[in-house]
């Protein structure tokens, strides 16, 4: 309630309490109007381009509608009034280059037709970086590793089925949001920030942004009262080695574990998402750049150090497994150099971060509400600089990532959206 966002505390899961299903887009904001006669949706499509014209009156651009291809037919969907574009993070910018909407030089010489300049399409992806520890824990503490036995896995689907209860229902993780200065940095954090200015910082980051975001992460990250990171505890084995989701989540240990996420909600490093092929089919490049700003390595390497230390006291001695394993096995900081050194433990712990880091899957940023000057792709109520009739509505607008999971921030733009909408066109 004091608005600081330090502490633990337990978050719920989307999920029903009355159903103990899954509470999501889909069930909450479709189903109730899935038989509205003005609604149509279309299942098994692609939208291959935007339409957009010069309009005869105004001498200005105005999208007209899009472009779909079926399995096999194409065909046109005119809007009688204006497009909303909600492709997501990586497909938004991906279409608007497509069409024909975005940086100039790189739509040129890929021979799509350039409608609009505008280089901050497809620019500013953030995403909140994450890593973490896993260790073995007493072989008498039950964890979600238990879904390896196919009885257990019966017969808690059993009892979700017939009752609603059981492990399946389990929906309140425990995190922890913490800051860098007086928990993972006893000192001064200004040092710290001085031997990495703005100045001299040199990566491929060009946004006109940069400047000014900078200054509120740095910001951030000296007071006590932000989080610099976000702790979440996993109550099974997480390899922090792999790359898919499906193999990082995956039982393939045989003991039981317990693993504690770290990610920056603040990330200081930005990426890029951008077509290489006229070809729609084809997958746009994204290239996060995780750590590629210094400060965020020193940030998540001061916190798994401190985390690497808080496996060490208590409570978390007493559940976990004396000499037990520790994952990933090949992290610098399981090295016996890092282990009978502590002088090296913090080196360990900056490479681990370097080496083991992840998406949390919360990209934003690719086509954000900030003037055009800055970086820039759409305004204050969500409409393409140049384009009339075209509104994004997604979390590629974003300018800068929020500090917690993004979902009910998505859902608040395009309640907004709805507002802008019906304001405009008179609807009631």
């Amino acid at each position: 309630m004091s608005g600081n966002s330090i502490g633990g505390f337990s978050g719920p899961y989307t999920v029903d309490p009355k159903e103990r299903m899954r509470s999501h887009a889909g069930s909450a904001y479709y189903a109730p109007i899935a038989d509205r006669s003005n609604l149509t949706l279309a299942t098994g499509v692609l939208v291959e381009k935007l339409l957009v014209d010069e309009d005869y009156e105004t001498g200005r651009l105005r999208a007209k509608g899009v472009l779909v291809a079926g399995r096999e037919t194409k065909r046109v969907i005119k809007a009688r009034k204006e497009v909303l574009l909600a492709a997501g993070v990586f497909q938004t910018p991906q279409l608007l280059e497509l069409s024909g909407i975005g940086g100039a030089e790189l739509l040129r010489g890929l021979g799509i037709e350039l409608l609009l300049d505008n280089v901050n399409v497809g620019e500013n992806l953030q995403d909140q970086a994450m890593t973490g520890l896993c260790a073995e824990v007493q072989d008498d503490l039950p964890t979600g590793d238990l879904r390896r036995d196919p009885q257990f896995k019966a017969k808690a689907m059993e009892m979700y089925e017939q009752q609603r209860t059981g492990p399946l229902t389990a929906g309140f993780p425990s995190f922890a949001f913490l800051p860098l200065a007086g928990w993972a940095l006893d000192t001064n954090v200004e040092p710290l920030l001085k031997k990495h200015t703005f100045q001299n910082v040199q990566n491929k980051d060009v946004r006109p942004s940069r400047e000014e975001q900078e200054q509120l992460l740095r910001s951030i990250v000296t007071s006590s009262n932000e989080a610099s990171v976000q702790l979440c505890l996993a109550t099974s084995q997480v390899h922090f080695d792999k790359s898919s989701y499906e193999e990082v989540f995956a039982v393939t240990e045989p003991e039981n574990y317990a693993a504690i996420l770290v990610s920056l909600p603040h990330p200081f490093s930005a990426g890029t998402v951008h077509i290489n092929s006229r070809d729609p089919r084809r997958l746009p490049i994204a290239d996060p750049r995780f750590m590629s700003h210094p400060l965020d390595a020193e940030v998540l390497g001061h916190h798994v150090k401190a985390l690497d230390q808080f496996l060490e006291a208590e409570p978390f001695t007493n559940l976990l497994k004396p000499g037990g394993r520790r994952l990933p096995a090949g992290s610098p900081l399981f090295a016996p150099e890092a282990i009978h050194d502590k002088t090296k433990t913090l080196d360990a712990a900056r490479e681990h971060a370097r080496t083991y880091v992840r998406s949390t899957s919360h990209p934003v940023g690719t086509c954000s509400m900030l003037p055009k000057d800055k970086g820039g792709v759409v305004d204050t109520r969500l409409k393409i600089y140049g384009i009339q009739d075209l509104r994004i509505v997604d979390a590629s607008v974003f300018p800068m990532v929020p500090r917690g999971n993004i979902q009910s921030t998505v859902y608040a733009v395009a309640e907004r959206a709805a507002d802008f909408v019906k304001e405009q066109w008179g609807i009631t």
